[in-house]
C-alpha cells in the first residue's frame, strides 16, 4: 500500500475533491475499497511504487539522517512487496511489514531473512503479536498516511505515536503540490496533497513535533515526495 498516481479526467479542476469520482462517506467501507483497489494493482501489475526509485532511496535518507544502530527495531507501514523491509532487516535487529495487501513475495524475503517479519492487516486494528515489541525506533510510512480517509487521519497518527519506543522517529512520505489539495482516483482512493504547515499542524496534534523534512522530486509524478521526521513531542 503505497504512492501511486492518481490520473483521470479534471484532475485539476478544484481545490478540494477532484478526479475520477467522489470519496466513499464512511470509513470502514472505504478501507475495504483500498484493500481491493491493492488487490487489484497487484493482480494487474500496475503497482507503479514498487519501482519507484525515489521512493526506494528513502530508507537510505532515513539512515543518513537519524541513524540505524545494529539492534533498532523498524516497522514499516505499507510495506508493499516488503523491498524496504529487507533493506532494513539487512541493517537493523529487526524489521517488520504491515500492509492490506499479503504480498506473495513476502515469503520469499522472510525466508532469505530472520530478522524479517511481515503483517498482512490495517494499521489502526495492528496489534503487536506476542513475538514481536509493542514499541518501534523508527515507524516507517512511505505513502500510506495521505491516503486514509479524514476521519482517520487523527486516529492514524495517534497509533504511531504510541507504537513510537523512546527516542524513536516517525518517518512519514506524502505527496507534496502547491496546486492540489486531494483527488479521488479511479480506485475510490483519497489523494492527499498536505501543505507544509497543514501537516506540521495534524501531527502537532496527534503528540508528534517534526524534527526535519526533505523534499524529492519525482519525474514520472512532476511533483515533489516530501520526507517528514517527527519525535513524540514529550521528548
Amino acid at each position: 500500500m503505497s504512492t501511486d498516481d492518481a490520473e483521470g479526467p479534471g484532475a485539476h479542476a478544484a481545490p478540494n475533491i477532484t478526479g475520477h469520482g467522489l470519496l466513499e462517506a464512511d470509513p470502514q467501507r472505504y478501507l475495504d475499497g483500498m484493500r481491493h483497489a491493492f488487490d487489484a494493482h497487484y493482480a494487474e501489475g500496475s503497482d507503479v511504487w514498487t519501482a519507484d526509485a525515489q521512493m526506494r532511496g528513502f530508507p537510505a535518507d532515513i539512515e543518513a539522517r537519524v541513524g540505524l544502530s545494529p539492534d533498532a527495531t523498524v516497522l514499516d507501514v505499507g510495506c508493499g512487496a516488503g523491498l524496504d523491509v529487507a533493506w532494513f532487516a539487512s541493517r537493523c535487529g529487526l524489521a517488520v511489514g504491515l500492509d492490506l495487501h499479503a504480498h506473495p513475495g513476502w515469503a520469499h524475503l522472510q525466508a532469505a531473512r530472520h530478522n524479517a517479519r511481515f503483517l498482512a492487516g490495517d494499521l489502526l486494528a495492528f496489534e503487536p503479536q506476542a513475538d514481536l515489541p509493542a514499541r518501534y525506533d523508527v515507524v516507517f510510512d512511505n505513502g500510506c498516511f495521505h491516503h486514509q480517509h479524514p476521519e482517520h487521519e487523527r486516529p492514524w497518527l495517534l497509533k504511531v505515536a504510541r507504537l513510537l519506543a523512546p527516542g524513536g522517529v516517525h518517518v512519514v512520505s506524502t505527496f507534496k503540490n502547491p496546486n492540489l489539495r486531494q483527488q479521488v482516483d479511479g480506485y475510490g482512493r483519497l489523494h492527499r496533497y498536505y501543505a507544509d504547515d497543514e501537516l506540521r499542524a495534524v501531527m502537532a496534534a496527534a503528540g508528534l513535533r517534526v524534527t526535519d523534512e526533505i523534499e524529492v522530486w519525482q519525474p514520472r509524478r512532476r511533483e515533489f515526495y516530501r520526507l517528514t521526521f517527527a519525535r513524540s513531542a514529550a521528548e
